[in-house]
């Protein structure tokens, strides 16, 4: 690439994207069952992010042509961070428990699928850090770039589970 150093970002919000589901992977049925869920939930749960990176990604395409990369690439890493601290949330007995006490009892789970689907709508970058790397690097180099651009987005996705694993265990 022609920039290294905006590669090695590139490369650090797939990474962000997909270990954001990879670390929470190993705890989402835990948490879901805290939650008083079911196998339905849980399939809510992890059909949410899938879906929110479906939904996103086209939105993410288009605002990268309109905004610029960069632009986009922080919005969508906000709505990440934000999913994050509502999937977190969700997990947090005092707070679950204010929610269901004045919302509903299945406040919890509402939070931990809406927390999953805002963290996939921040994770829908894929196209617009490959269109990056794409405009990036010369033809003859383009193919060995979007490569390991798809091996760290697949580091992060195969990682990441073992890591949220040892987290839960620890």
């Amino acid at each position: 690439p022609r920039d290294w150093t905006s590669f090695i970002i590139i490369c650090l919000v797939i990474l962000i994207g997909d270990t954001a589901r990879g670390v929470m992977f190993p705890t989402l049925y835990p948490l879901n069952l805290t939650l008083h869920g079911s196998r339905i939930t849980q399939g809510y749960s992890v059909a949410s992010f899938s879906f929110g990176r479906v939904v996103m990604s086209p939105y993410l395409g288009r605002m990268s042509e309109v905004k610029g990369y960069r632009k986009t690439l922080k919005i969508s890493l906000t709505m990440l961070i934000i999913g994050t601290l509502m999937y977190a949330s969700s997990g947090t007995p005092m707070f679950v428990n204010f929610l269901m006490e004045r919302l509903h009892k299945s406040a919890g789970l509402f939070l931990l699928i809406s927390g999953q689907f805002v963290m996939g709508l921040g994770s829908g970058t894929l196209g617009v850090t490959r269109a990056y790397v794409a405009e990036s690097t010369g033809r003859e180099e383009r193919t060995k770039w979007l490569s390991w651009l798809t091996a760290v987005q697949y580091t992060g996705f195969t990682v990441m589970p073992v890591v949220g694993a040892v987290i839960c265990n620890g």
